[in-house]
């Protein structure tokens, strides 16, 4: 059975950290990108 993120990155083990490291990524980016337009 092969699900997108063993897939993609070829080891299920580590795929929740990789994720994770994904998530916390963008979610500096989002802040970095809207957190310029809140600030006036």
């Amino acid at each position: 059975m092969s699900d997108p993120e063993t897939g993609i990155y070829g080891q299920g083990d580590t795929s929740d950290a990789v994720i994770k490291s994904w998530r916390s990524a963008l979610q500096a980016r989002f802040d970095k990108l809207h957190g310029d337009e809140l600030k006036d």
